[in-house]
């Protein structure tokens, strides 16, 4: 597929990312809404698992709100108290006869809206992300953090239960990325709201307020108490303790770039045939004409979504992910969510701190990862 390229950016602007996969993958093509190898009877097959993999506070609810208001369809989620609805979540796959499929996972997000046809995006965070002191709260394996990204919960007579579903099920990715620098004070941002609605920690808004002094204050509270844990923890070698001695608000960006190398790691090792994505990229529609099925056919296709990109080109960014979902607007005269600009941060940061920050990220990153967030420097 052709990319467009943002304005601001000699980079693509999203794009699918290939990785190179050699095994064959269960499809579940044939899945309905009811969990079973086929739709059965007045029945409609259920959409196919596409997961919205988001950092948290990264564009996650505006990129759902988005295809619902401009599709008018409902998205997923693997968070069953997300549904909008009090009681017992209603998953995807909710008549089968396998109940691992059936209550597990993942859930409508609004069910009784319209249901998409062939694909729906379903919102994880998978797993790394807690704002917790010690390395061990966050620091995940890349074995634990793929499942993560199939964990969630489901609310069954208004009682949240922890649920896991299996690797089979899912079959394209979305993976949203945003500038380190705004991520981490939007995060600190979330962290205000989550105070405000304390009446035990409202106070800290006092000082930890919404300037660039609050968030510095923030952040040097957070290095304080993950001082001694980090010193002490088996995941920090002694160039990544020195470099995070050094950078702000260091264990969220290291929580930001390990995040982010996992899940590169995970799409690349979930295998699928997915003889769509091998026509979008060779023209051919058949396994037989489709020659390079190593190369091609055994991935699980990935956009790689940049949030600041619905800024710098709007158009072409919303039309590139509706495209990989198979969605269209509602109709002609259907009304997109309004994307709010500016919400950017640097001027939080002293120069100075941003270098060292630079430095750290670079230090965690892999060589895939660093591919993809150089373009934040």
């Amino acid at each position: 597929k052709s990319v467009s390229t943002s304005a601001s950016t000699s980079r693509p602007m999203g794009s699918y990312k290939l990785f190179a996969a050699q095994a064959n993958a269960p499809s579940i093509s044939s899945l309905s809404a009811g969990g079973t190898a086929s739709a059965g009877k007045g029945r409609q097959a259920a959409p196919k698992i596409v997961w919205l993999m988001s950092f948290p506070n990264s564009g996650t609810t505006y990129t759902l709100k988005l295809i619902q208001q401009y599709t008018h369809t409902t998205t997923a989620t693997n968070y069953g108290n997300e549904q909008g609805r009090h009681g017992t979540s209603v998953p995807i796959y909710q008549h089968g006869d396998d109940s691992s499929i059936s209550f597990n996972g993942p859930f409508w997000r609004h069910p009784g809206q319209p249901r998409p046809k062939d694909f729906v995006l379903t919102k994880t965070h998978c797993g790394g992300n807690a704002m917790v002191a010690n390395p061990d709260g966050y620091i995940q394996t890349k074995r634990s953090f793929d499942v993560a990204c199939r964990t969630g919960n489901r609310l069954w007579n208004d009682t949240k239960v922890p649920v896991t579903y299996g690797r089979n099920i899912v079959q394209r990715a979305v993976h949203l990325i945003r500038d380190p620098f705004d991520n981490i004070v939007a995060r600190f941002h979330m962290r205000q709201k989550n105070w405000k609605a304390d009446p035990k920690k409202a106070a800290r808004l006092n000082v930890m307020n919404d300037t660039k002094q609050g968030f510095q204050i923030w952040c040097r509270d957070q290095d304080r108490m993950g001082r001694k844990a980090e010193a002490e923890s088996k995941w920090y070698d002694s160039e990544l303790w020195e470099a995070a001695r050094e950078a702000p608000c260091h264990a969220e960006f290291i929580r930001y770039t390990w995040w982010h190398n996992h899940a590169i790691e995970v799409t690349a090792e979930l295998k699928r045939f997915d003889l769509s994505y091998a026509k979008d990229l060779t023209g051919h529609a058949d396994r037989q004409s489709t020659t390079n099925k190593e190369e091609i056919g055994y991935v699980l296709p990935t956009l790689i979504l940049f949030y600041e990109d619905y800024e710098a080109a709007w158009n072409q960014t919303a039309s590139q992910l509706l495209d990989f979902l198979r969605l269209r607007p509602s109709s002609d005269d259907a009304v997109p969510l309004e994307f709010i600009p500016g919400k950017h941060y640097r001027h939080y940061y002293a120069v100075e701190d941003m270098r060292k920050i630079r430095q750290l990220i670079k230090l965690v990153a892999s060589p895939a990862t660093w591919d993809l967030l150089s373009r934040y420097f």
